[in-house]
């Protein structure tokens, strides 16, 4: 897929690019592919890997701290 800066287009070209383009096209001109499930299933496990990683960096500091008490 092309890309097309809009900084490179004189402002009379620019109103005629953003004119001539289609749903798919501006979808994809502000950030989004596709109006996809999986985009939202992937920022819940991005939520829940950061959840497991705070929660494992937890434990192990919890740990050190009973073998700091031990000793």
């Amino acid at each position: 897929m092309t890309s097309i800066r809009i900084d490179d287009l004189h402002i009379s070209q620019e109103i005629k690019f953003i004119d001539d383009l289609n749903n798919i096209e501006l979808v994809s001109l502000f950030g989004g592919e596709n109006n996809d499930i999986n985009q939202l299933f992937y920022y819940g496990v991005k939520g829940l890997e950061f959840m497991l990683a705070v929660y494992a960096i937890e434990s192990i500091f919890l740990l050190t701290k009973k073998v700091r008490n031990f000793l």
